[in-house]
């Protein structure tokens, strides 16, 4: 079938569940919409994967039925542009995208802390809020559906936001569509689709990239020397398809600095977070279960990523990242964005790249003159400090473990391991 047969099915497809929306909502089931999804993601045809931020947007954006409208438009500002969750509901400042509507049955009487309303009725949730109910004369008093903890406004004197809008329910509930949608999305090995694809959409933020980590070699990076200059290779003409990860590269010629996080608590203690915490949808990636909002946060680790072209920072050495619990990495380093970490974590990124603001730039200028640091000459492995395993006196045993941890199926590495580490310990 060709490609174009294939887009025109999916549309179909597409259209009927659209038609359908509020139902697929109301009852939360999302197995039809994932499984559209990955029609568009992970079929053979490249052409099919360009649709799925379309897709995306049309499928949430048909709002009958899907009520309040920030919590869709969240959605689709989380999925379509990076955008935090919570930082995009809680920049909204009209009512009117916070507002949900209900109907009580017919004949039943409708109050809100004893005081009667209409049949039809508009509220928005607030933090000190009280349901509607509605009663009929024979029969017992309900709540109506959806109008916990509201406060009635069928008569609006303005567009502005009240003070005791709730703004936790709604970023919660845009989250727990967020985490339907993510939950069912399927295992973090990507085709050579998927990979051209991510690698398109950041390369389009003006960042080079380039293929990173095999199967059994998660950290792997193209054979050579990291690229100190932008590389003269196309995106199709990488090996693709013995990768199953995406690199960054960093350095003044790439106008990358990269500030990766290994030690949560040190990096705490230097502040580094005073200067991160309220950056607004910066480019990160991490592998732990976590979010974007986290990394920046000093939550979870991970790596955020700047705009920098000044001679005034550089790649730091192992004494830097043992005093603040971080490294900066600004040359002949890659920052992995896609695949899989050797603990088996998938790697992800969110955001878009930013400058650096002129704080957190002076605050690493700082960290630097603190401590000794170099640029190393060799090449460096990957923009992340891993907690060895084994000693480092057993480079071979370490490569072993980290295939054993990367792929289960080569258990039979335990028994070259217990080898290896005997035959040490005899000497």
């Amino acid at each position: 079938m060709a490609p174009s047969e294939m887009i025109e099915i999916a549309t179909n497809v597409s259209m009927t569940f659209l038609r359908k929306l509020p139902f697929f909502l109301v009852f939360g089931i999302f197995d039809n919409f994932i499984h559209l999804l990955e029609i568009y993601c992970t079929s053979s045809y490249f052409e099919l994967s360009h649709h799925y931020t379309d897709l995306l947007e049309g499928f949430l954006n048909v709002t009958s039925g899907l009520q309040p409208s920030v919590i869709p438009n969240a959605v689709i500002a989380y999925y379509t542009e990076g955008k935090d969750v919570d930082d995009y509901v809680r920049s909204r400042t009209d009512i009117h995208e916070f507002i949900r509507a209900g109907q009580a049955q017919k004949g039943a009487s409708v109050t809100w802390r004893n005081e009667p309303l209409q049949c039809n009725n508009r509220w928005y949730y607030s933090t000190d809020g009280s349901p509607i109910f509605q009663q009929k004369k024979e029969g017992g008093r309900h709540l109506l559906s959806a109008s916990d903890h509201c406060v009635p406004v069928n008569h609006l004197p303005d567009s502005r936001v009240p003070d005791d809008l709730d703004f936790d329910y709604y970023v919660d509930e845009a989250k727990k569509i967020i985490n339907g949608i993510d939950n069912q999305l399927g295992s973090a090995t990507k085709t050579t689709e998927d990979l051209l694809y991510h690698a398109r959409t950041l390369q389009d933020q003006g960042l080079s990239v380039l293929p990173k980590g095999r199967k059994h070699q998660p950290k792997a990076n193209l054979p050579g020397k990291i690229p100190t200059e932008k590389p003269t290779t196309k995106l199709d003409d990488y090996p693709w398809y013995q990768y199953n990860g995406i690199g960054i590269l960093t350095g003044k010629h790439f106008n990358v600095l990269a500030i990766d996080v290994d030690n949560l608590e040190r990096a705490k203690r230097s502040g580094l977070f005073d200067h991160t915490g309220k950056s607004k949808s910066h480019l990160a990636t991490w592998h732990e279960k976590g979010n974007r909002k986290q990394v920046v946060a000093g939550e979870i680790r991970g790596t955020i990523l700047y705009q920098y072209q000044g001679d005034e920072l550089s790649t730091t050495a192992t004494r830097f990242a043992a005093t603040f619990g971080f490294e900066i990495l600004y040359g002949r380093t890659v920052v992995q964005a896609l695949g899989v970490h050797s603990s088996g974590e998938p790697y992800q990124y969110k955001g878009s790249i930013k400058p650096l603001p002129a704080k957190l730039r002076k605050f690493l200028v700082n960290c630097q003159t603190e401590v000794d640091f170099f640029t190393p000459d060799s090449d460096r492995v990957d923009g992340e400090n891993e907690p060895p395993d084994v000693s480092s006196a057993l480079p071979r045993l370490e490569q072993f473990m980290i295939v054993a941890n990367a792929d289960p199926d080569y258990s039979k590495l335990g028994g070259l391991v217990a080898t290896e580490r005997d035959g040490q310990h005899r000497r």
